[in-house]
């Protein structure tokens, strides 16, 4: 298997921090546009995690990169106006209660492809899968995916796979065994 780091990161110190201000203009999020590209029009996709190693370093596995989402399937038939139209925005903020953790990989970190779901329905101890973090173990291609299951309280879980590449795809096997860590 094939390890590459894809991208240095910068170190940010404590005096860098101290730099950014509230009240400075250029202080701002980049203005996202109504042009810029959907990767799927049937799903919400949010905080999206690079699979990294242990020291941080985002890397790709045998030419692959590979993003783990928070997302969740649109629902147009249950929000929608009393007129007909899509309530986008209530469907949006209700997300929340069917998040999964799914992956998505690219050669080009461009023209990503849709994997899926990382564990099977009923593997995570709970109805919500929130934000974690993706590890790649070692040149082996072993994972572990540290996520926050959520209902009613927040647990902190690990859950250990692999992942297996070909010239065409990437699979993310095993995942099905969740380790909870500790909660809130």
């Amino acid at each position: 298997m094939s390890i590459q780091d894809k991208i240095k990161t910068s170190t940010w110190s404590r005096a860098d921090a101290l730099k950014v201000k509230f009240d400075d203009p250029t202080t701002t999020q980049p203005e996202v546009g109504y042009e810029f590209p959907v990767m799927d029009d049937d799903l919400f996709i949010w905080d999206t995690m690079p699979l990294r190693k242990l020291n941080g370093d985002i890397v790709s596995v045998n030419g692959w990169s590979i993003i783990f989402t928070l997302t969740a399937d649109r629902k147009p038939e249950e929000f929608t106006f009393e007129d007909g139209q899509y309530d986008i925005a209530s469907d949006w903020e209700d997300r929340h209660g069917r998040a999964r953790m799914c992956y998505w990989y690219a050669k080009d970190s461009k023209s990503w492809i849709f994997g899926g779901r990382v564990m099977k329905e009923g593997v995570s101890p709970t109805t919500r899968e929130w934000a974690g973090t993706p590890i790649l173990l070692n040149d082996e291609g072993d994972i572990e995916l540290y996520y926050t299951c959520v209902t009613p309280g927040a647990t902190m879980a690990k859950v250990k796979g692999h992942v297996e590449t070909t010239e065409d795809e990437v699979k993310l096997v095993g995942f099905n065994e969740v380790k909870e860590l500790f909660s809130a």
